[in-house]
């Protein structure tokens, strides 16, 4: 009897032992079924999309990458990717434009995939990427397929130039000194250099407006010399050179037509003569 009441409560005091647990061992269970219970996530990419030129390569971090990685690019001929690891969970994706278009890439590992889309476009440029200028003056440099309006220049100035952009397809270039040096043009993915020389301000001869001295042969010969006291119209330019200089040289003090051809230089009487020969015909 004596025996059986001590086997009994042996197996009541078993039992009780079984269903008390320490509240450590019942965070423990807790935290043990989360994480078995946790969803599974697939790597984790720095964007959800991207835009880049041709030509251009454009790189991501990974993170919380879990087993072997592979990416892919659903139109290989727009634009490739590629993984480099850095560590067991995590590395760089890059990217390279091929050609104008678009794409998906997606980047899988063993918990998933993950996918963001991929724009390429043209890659910006500017013509000339060599340009002369003189001291003085300005030319203009085209830009065309920017990325963006807010198109850059530098440097902006320089003992030789000076830079600046008029518009998001224009970039206006002024000589300031006699020497060379370059130019850098971005739209914030591409960047294009331009080689400037700037030149000594070419020396112009004086423009003899013969027009304008010629008006003083109207008031004796009429309007373009077609009248008046005598007409001169229909007469080459050599003719009236050849008789302007002759009244030039003359010593006679009475001859209105000395004292008119005396006042002027030979350029004059030349560019008279040469309007004068073709304002009629």
């Amino acid at each position: 009897m004596f025996l059986t009441r001590h086997r009994r409560a042996s197996q009541a005091r078993t039992r009780s032992s079984l269903l008390r647990v320490s509240p450590m061992s019942a965070a423990v269970l807790v935290l043990v079924g989360a994480v078995l219970a946790a969803p599974v996530v697939a790597a984790s990419l720095s964007t959800t999309s991207m835009t880049v030129s041709v030509g251009e390569t454009a790189t991501r971090s990974v993170t919380s990458v879990s087993g072997t990685v592979t990416v892919a690019s659903s139109n290989a001929e727009v634009a490739s990717a590629s993984y480099r690891a850095s560590s067991r969970t995590g590395g760089t994706l890059a990217v390279t434009g091929v050609a104008p278009g678009s794409t998906t890439v997606s980047l899988r590992d063993r918990n998933g995939t993950k996918s963001f889309a991929v724009r390429v476009a043209a890659p910006m440029t500017v013509t000339p990427t060599e340009l002369t200028v003189g001291v003085g003056a300005s030319a203009s440099l085209t830009v065309a397929n920017a990325a963006s309006e807010s198109i850059t220049v530098s440097p902006t100035s320089t003992t030789v130039f000076a830079a600046r952009v008029a518009s998001s397809t224009t970039v206006t270039v002024t000589g300031v000194g006699v020497g060379a040096g370059s130019i850098v043009v971005s739209d914030g993915q591409t960047k294009v250099t331009v080689a400037i020389t700037v030149t000594a301000a070419a020396v112009q001869p004086p423009i003899v407006k013969g027009q304008l001295l010629a008006s003083n042969c109207y008031q004796c010969h009429g309007t373009y010399g077609s009248g008046g006291f005598e007409s001169i119209d229909g007469a080459s330019a050599s003719e009236i050179y050849s008789q302007l200089k002759s009244y030039a040289a003359s010593t006679s003090a009475n001859s209105i037509m000395a004292a008119h051809a005396a006042g002027y230089t030979d350029a004059q009487l030349q560019a008279i003569a040469n309007y004068l020969s073709t304002v009629n015909k």
